[in-house]
């Protein structure tokens, strides 16, 4: 959406925080807290990983698809040194070599198979074989700002931690919040409480979400399931 937007400024900072999460969690969590960068262990996740791809193929090599095929904006944030190169990278039937070198968001050569081309080549969308293409961008010196006031910013509640024994839902609750039972198909208003006693009979997989006061809600905490007998089915496999 920034690099859509040419908010080259906005996309340094996310490709910053994406990078940093995955550094410091050695995987690319689901929910980052935005105070610690810790992850809220949801390791592994696929959508996560897909925008730590699209960074690269969409940001730092700036490839867009289009009816007409590939086109290339690349970026380079100031402090990532190339060169850069993404090889074996299949489109349809040709196969590509790209290369980015230099810093900043304006086109300065474009060369394909060794043949300059310009900043306003397309690859083909039928395009076949084998193609090299080398890409050196500078800086416009056009830089937008970033909309990153402290005003602006909201913290969401911490997950809270939940435990069962002996059928019973315990948790250690904070008085600023309220919160929110999720039953696996129901909210239950649980504000107040500090247990829960589930139904014995019905399968459940329970997770407690804390609300502050202005009605931000946080993470659904790590979910617990209750799976009572008679309540699923075993296949021979």
């Amino acid at each position: 959406g920034a690099m859509k937007a040419g908010n080259h400024e906005l996309a340094d900072e996310i490709m910053k925080s994406i990078m940093s999460a995955a550094a410091r969690n050695l995987s690319n969590e689901e929910v980052i807290n935005y105070e610690t960068g810790a992850g809220n262990d949801a390791h592994r996740q696929l959508w996560s990983v897909a925008g730590h791809m699209a960074s690269f193929y969409r940001v730092l090599f700036g490839m867009t698809y289009k009816l007409d095929g590939i086109h290339f904006a690349p970026y380079v944030p100031d402090w990532m040194v190339g060169p850069f190169e993404l090889s074996n990278y299949t489109y349809r039937d040709a196969n590509l070599t790209v290369t980015v070198s230099g810093q900043g968001d304006q086109v300065a050569s474009l060369k394909v198979n060794g043949e300059e081309m310009g900043a306003d080549y397309v690859l083909p969308a039928d395009a076949s074989g084998n193609y090299t293409i080398e890409i050196e961008v500078v800086d416009s010196g056009d830089h937008d700002s970033v909309n990153l006031k402290p005003e602006n910013l909201v913290i969401c509640p911490e997950p809270p931690e939940m435990q069962l024994e002996d059928g019973v839902l315990t948790w250690t609750p904070d008085e600023s919040y309220t919160y929110k039972l999720w039953t696996g198909t129901e909210y239950i208003d649980v504000t107040g409480q500090d247990s829960y006693e589930i139904p014995q009979d019905v399968y459940g997989s329970y997770s407690l979400v804390a609300v502050d006061e202005d009605g931000i809600a946080g993470e659904l905490s790590e979910p617990i399931i209750w799976n009572p007998e008679g309540t699923y089915l075993t296949y021979e496999a």
